[in-house]
């Protein structure tokens, strides 16, 4: 997902100002923030720059220690590759502490990250079309296949959950209709067993959610990591 690369960028675009004494230290956040901005919408092909918050207090030393204790950074329509797969998140909110650039890295002390996958781009990642539930928290899953020797169109609503090593989201608490009738519970375990699959949730750089949640827009997905070293591209 790359969620956290935004923040590594700040990293490496704060030591690189050059601003240094000439401005007050507020107006040198100001600079910083700004050009942090422009640098993570290039890099990452936004359509809009990001809101950039950069912490720390005399700012200015932030020059000097290639350290920034702090940042935060808020984006949408963020275009990233999960599971092999192209897509866009809507949005995407980064807060990391104790970011320290290195020779051709970046390491970033804790951070904590979350986006929302829409359903657009969460049917990419399924493979067939994901919409929100019928009820808060639930998800709408729609599987074409061959039932009663008929193709036909089985729709599950289900509780999205990650699996137990986190690189998957599994469907729980579901439930299946077919042409708007419910079935009973023994005919319905056997079409789920034959129709629905996990949707992959693999992230680079080792990086594992924390939880999901569906909600009327999309899934939220968070993830979270500590001592964390990425290679600047």
């Amino acid at each position: 997902m790359g969620v956290l690369k935004p923040l590594l960028i700040t990293g490496a675009a704060v030591v690189v100002l050059g601003v240094g004494a000439v401005l007050g230290d507020s107006a040198v956040r100001g600079v910083a923030e700004v050009r942090v901005a422009g640098q993570v919408q290039q890099e990452l092909g936004l359509a809009e720059p990001p809101e950039v918050e950069l912490g720390g207090t005399p700012f200015t030393a932030a020059l000097i220690t290639r350290e920034v204790p702090s940042a935060a950074l808020r984006a949408t329509d963020v275009p990233v590759e999960v599971s092999g797969q192209q897509i866009t998140l809507d949005t995407v909110e980064v807060v990391a502490q104790d970011l320290a650039l290195g020779a051709g890295e970046v390491h970033v002390g804790s951070g904590r990250a979350e986006a929302l996958v829409g359903y657009p781009a969460l049917s990419t990642l399924a493979g067939v079309p994901v919409e929100a539930g019928d009820e808060p928290g639930r998800v709408q899953v729609s599987y074409t296949a061959a039932l009663f020797g008929q193709q036909l169109v089985a729709v599950v609503s289900a509780v999205p959950a990650l699996s137990t090593d986190a690189t998957q989201v599994e469907l729980t608490q579901t439930r299946i209709s077919i042409a708007g009738f419910d079935l009973g519970e023994n005919v319905a375990q056997r079409i789920l067993d034959q129709v629905v699959e996990p949707i992959r949730l693999e992230l680079p750089y080792g990086l594992v959610p924390e939880s999901i949640e569906a909600a009327a827009d999309g899934l939220t997905v968070a993830v979270t990591a500590t001592d964390l070293t990425v290679p600047l591209e």
